[in-house]
């Protein structure tokens, strides 16, 4: 048996002459003859202490690291302690095998946050491990602000180097935006820019990004549908307008400053 720092024994006796209690390695106590004698003994041990996980790692574009018990704990190991730098983020309780694998899924126990992660054994029986690592990564906040609009993705964080992508669907009776918001949640509302830092379809609602922050998802949709604007190329040499081709546009409409000059019908 092992203690942490001292333990006291309770110890009550009926009568009796010359009774005898053995207590651990700590000597022999004759009890003389009286009524519910109560002994204190006290007990002081140095415990030994655990061995560091034998590994901590974790592939990019992975939300699992993976820490290992090694065989030198054997089977005192009863919990795993999990650092952010030097603050306890979470314990995963549960005796841990020697020589076995641990899979920690970093999306399911960890908040928001930027991490230095380092873990350490513990046990009601050692002296807790040093801890080990570090694996460095980010786990970004997703937040929706949608109006009339589902997010086909239900997650709600996202590691910094896994790719971030959703299918944004209009209720109905209503269309999606020909635009829409997304911005740092922590940052006076930073706009990401569109085809730079997100990709976002209209038409199919299709969204794609590699998250740098706390983000907020913003949209709204509309109540009559509207197409997207046209890009389009002058050549000043031959005075020909070249124009993208925009998906369901029937006609294109040419205005100088305010003033209609063409109708435009595709072949």
């Amino acid at each position: 048996m092992y203690f942490n720092g001292t333990k006291v024994f309770n110890i009550v006796l009926g009568k009796g002459t010359g009774k005898t209690i053995n207590i651990s390695n700590n000597g022999t106590y004759n009890i003389d003859n009286y009524s519910n004698a109560v002994i204190n003994v006290n007990q002081s041990l140095t415990l030994p202490t655990l061995y560091a996980p034998a590994f901590v790692t974790r592939t990019a574009g992975s939300s699992t690291f993976i820490f290992n018990n090694p065989s030198s704990n054997g089977s005192f190991v009863t919990k795993a302690l999990i650092y952010n730098e030097n603050t306890l983020v979470y314990t995963r309780n549960g005796s841990i095998s020697p020589n076995y694998n641990i899979a920690f899924n970093i999306l399911t126990y960890l908040p928001a946050d930027n991490y230095k992660l380092y873990v350490s054994f513990g046990s009601d029986y050692f002296n807790e491990s040093s801890k080990t690592g570090y694996i460095e990564f980010s786990i970004y906040s997703i937040t929706n602000s949608l109006t009339n609009i589902t997010n086909s993705n239900s997650s709600t964080k996202v590691l910094h180097d896994i790719a971030y992508s959703t299918t944004l669907t209009a209720n109905s009776g209503y269309y999606l935006p020909v635009h829409i918001n997304l911005y740092d949640t922590d940052n006076n509302n930073n706009e990401l820019v569109e085809d730079t830092d997100y990709i976002y379809d209209m038409y199919t609602g299709s969204l794609m990004l590699m998250v740098p922050c706390n983000l907020t998802i913003e949209a709204v949709a509309l109540s009559t549908p509207k197409l997207k604007e046209v890009s389009f190329l002058y050549n000043e040499i031959d005075n020909n307008v070249t124009f993208e081709d925009v998906t369901y546009a029937e006609s294109y409409q040419l205005y100088i400053d305010d003033v209609l000059v063409a109708t435009i019908t595709p072949n």
